[in-house]
């Protein structure tokens, strides 16, 4: 009964964690810019390689960079909402949570399309069902590579290396909110992203997740994780 109760709950309460798929298809994910420094980056080693992507944008930074938000769209990435301003919305009420999205949507226009990450990928019943209530595919990951910390690019290349898979959903920073000096710089994010395209592009293919999602069965989950202590157990059980 528990196990039929999970599988109701992943098909109806569920979150895109990654797609079940034969075709070797990769979405790189990229969130909290855009950022006039890092970001151009990133579309230049993406453009490198013929890889596409999709960000998750903060519609404070969106607002204030719309040159940025036309070039990764016109670039032919996709560009989804990550919120106006980083809120951990499990700790909003609906109608702030609401707001949220659609401040970050009209920032976005028009070139976003109705998809969600929330910040922290943080997410209670609640604020799952103000997302969807807006119409918002809620997109979480199964591969993160910790490059929101002070690691060189070797690492984060290694990770990469060994967490990807078909299917996978990786999640990026192209930008880090708040983030401290030292921790803000993505040179190192950007060489390993440089290293893993020029790399693997023979046994994978980085797409948007729109292309990833059409290419085979879209793995969903009841991802309610409500607290950063309860993240890092999330995180590992998302890996598979």
């Amino acid at each position: 009964m528990r196990a039929g109760l999970r599988t109701v709950q992943g098909r109806t309460l569920g979150s895109l964690v990654r797609v079940r798929t034969s075709n070797p298809l990769v979405a790189l994910t990229f969130d909290d810019g855009p950022d006039p420094i890092s970001t151009p980056a990133v579309l230049d080693v993406l453009a490198r390689h013929g890889a596409l992507a999709t960000f998750f944008m903060i519609g404070e930074r969106a607002a204030a960079h719309p040159e940025l938000v036309r070039e990764v769209a016109g670039r032919g990435h996709v560009v989804g909402n990550h919120t106006w301003n980083h809120p951990r919305l499990p700790d909003l009420p609906h109608h702030r949570r609401r707001k949220q999205l659609e401040a970050c949507a009209a920032a976005l226009e028009p070139y976003a399309i109705p998809l969600f990450r929330p910040p922290y990928t943080l997410q209670s019943y609640g604020s799952f069902l103000t997302t969807r209530s807006l119409g918002y595919e809620v997109v979480a990951w199964n591969v993160q590579v910790e490059d929101w910390r002070d690691d060189d690019e070797d690492r984060l290349s290694a990770r990469l290396f060994e967490r990807i898979r078909p299917g996978s959903i990786v999640v990026l920073h192209d930008a880090l909110w708040n983030a401290e000096p030292a921790r803000a710089d993505r040179t190192a994010l950007v060489r390993a992203l440089d290293r893993l395209l020029e790399r693997r592009s023979t046994d994978f293919r980085f797409v948007t997740v729109p292309a990833l999602i059409a290419s085979g069965r879209p793995v969903r989950s009841p991802w309610f994780v409500r607290r950063d202590a309860e993240w890092q157990t999330r995180t590992r059980s998302e890996r598979a």
